[in-house]
């Protein structure tokens, strides 16, 4: 049964969920910009590295400066038909659902987290992470990297080298 009461969840509780589920999609806003982009696609590429299925949703285009971020090429408005019935569809940096687009599939509440730092989030997920509400903020203070770090995901060195440009030059 799901609570009603719209509330922010521990960090714990989010990592606890993360853990539950094997599927996930990745849900970014309608005119993406690298927040609501990079957190969905860094927190897709921790979820894959510990054996988790994902997908992305973005309604608009990968933005041109943004293609080089890795797993950008598997953001699509299409969704594989196979995902399990209790998939999560994890919200990232939007206050309300319906900034993912017109062409989200309907999803249950169940079914949502809402991962966003935003002060009017209508919290309108099973659970809602905004690392703002509590004490403890994640080391950079950015959504999504304590409970990434918990995850104990491992990048198997993967990391990008040097500054990128508004381009994605390096």
């Amino acid at each position: 049964m799901i609570d009603s009461t719209p509330r922010s969840a521990s960090a714990a509780e989010v990592v606890a969920e993360l853990r539950r589920r094997s599927a996930f999609v990745m849900v970014s806003h309608v005119k993406p910009d690298g927040d609501t982009l990079g957190a969905g696609l860094a927190l897709g590429l921790a979820l894959k590295s510990v054996g988790k299925r994902v997908a992305y949703f973005q309604q608009d285009s990968v933005p041109r400066n943004l293609r080089f971020l890795p797993d950008a090429e598997l953001v699509a408005r299409e969704l594989p038909s196979d995902l399990p019935a209790d998939t999560l569809y994890v919200f990232c940096d939007m206050s309300d659902w319906r900034r993912a687009g017109e062409h989200l599939p309907p999803v249950e509440r169940e079914n949502m987290l809402d991962v966003d730092h935003h002060l009017g989030n209508s919290l309108f997920g099973k659970r809602a992470d905004r690392p703002g509400d509590r004490d403890v903020h994640s080391r950079d203070g950015h959504d999504g990297y304590g409970r990434v770090h918990a995850l104990e995901y491992h990048s198997g060195g993967a990391r990008p080298r040097g500054r990128v440009d508004a381009q994605g030059r390096r």
